[in-house]
């Protein structure tokens, strides 16, 4: 794309709304982890779960997906460390709910459940030319922002951390995402670049007409992938659709990017205009090199 393009599109997904915690570096990884739960006294507790049961029923009335209390990682602290060109980021971490991570930000503002995610900006080459693959999110699935992101997403599973055979957890929780929400096996991806370490904190939710506070943290890679506009339509076609946040899929060329996300820049959720945008810091409009 054109330097002009390149720039208008900086501009625009520089307005992510997310505070960056590191880029431009070499290494993501755990560094430790403790089963201890986050637990409050016994009177708020009870708060969080009349929250939550009204979170329940809320779904079912309305005929949304009823949410499901799974174990989530919790971001107890985060360790930099800039003694080479490229920064190294480790987490210690311990265990939560799904539960405390979505009820608290609407009955107490000033505690949080801070968890830890993966995501991927996906890149497979088509004709010479770094193509983009985005998804629309399904309407009966939680708002997050926007409609349309970056896939894959997702939290990072708890059960990964009591693997022995799971070095990397991080990694792993995103070829896991990978194969569920694109449908291809996780030997397509020929290799992964961390691209940043973001905290997500508020968004407004045009359906409710209401900010929301949240607190994730998100580890985002660039995935080079072997693939093909076919072979994705083809996989994503075979994925059982029932428990799926997408519905569709959209393939982005790297000279069609600008205009694409000009047209869905309202539409584009926050954490898709992060990982764009420190995307294109990071190839400086040269993605052929990337």
């Amino acid at each position: 794309m054109n330097i002009d393009n390149y720039n208008a599109l900086l501009a625009i997904c520089a307005q992510h709304g997310w505070e960056t915690i590191i880029t431009h570096l070499s290494d993501i990884r755990l560094s430790s982890h403790t089963n201890k739960r986050l637990q409050f006294e016994s009177n708020f507790e009870e708060i969080i779960e009349h929250a939550w049961q009204e979170k329940v029923r809320s779904a079912q009335e309305a005929g949304r997906r009823v949410p499901t209390n799974d174990d989530m990682v919790l971001v107890e602290h985060i360790s930099l460390d800039y003694s080479s060109p490229q920064g190294v980021v480790a987490f210690d971490t311990s265990l939560t709910d799904y539960k405390h991570y979505t009820c608290l930000p609407h009955v107490d503002q000033t505690r949080r459940a801070c968890v830890l995610a993966t995501a991927g900006l996906l890149i497979f080459n088509h004709r010479g030319e770094p193509t983009y693959v985005f998804a629309s999110r399904n309407k009966n699935v939680s708002y997050d922002g926007g409609t349309i992101e970056t896939p894959p997403a997702g939290y990072l599973k708890a059960s990964l951390l009591g693997e022995e055979q799971c070095t990397e957890p991080l990694f792993r929780n995103l070829q896991l995402e990978f194969e569920e929400e694109i449908g291809l096996s996780r030997q397509h991806i020929l290799r992964s670049v961390p691209l940043s370490v973001m905290l997500y904190g508020r968004y407004f939710d045009e359906r409710t007409k209401k900010s929301y506070c949240f607190s994730d943290v998100t580890a985002d890679y660039a995935l080079i992938v072997d693939t093909n506009e076919t072979e994705l339509r083809d996989a994503f076609a075979r994925i059982d659709k029932s428990g799926l946040e997408h519905s569709q899929q959209h393939f982005v060329h790297h000279s069609e990017l600008s205009d694409f996300v000009k047209a869905h820049q309202n539409n584009l959720v926050p954490r898709a205009k992060a990982a764009l945008y420190h995307y294109l810091k990071l190839t400086r409009n040269d993605p052929i090199a990337f």
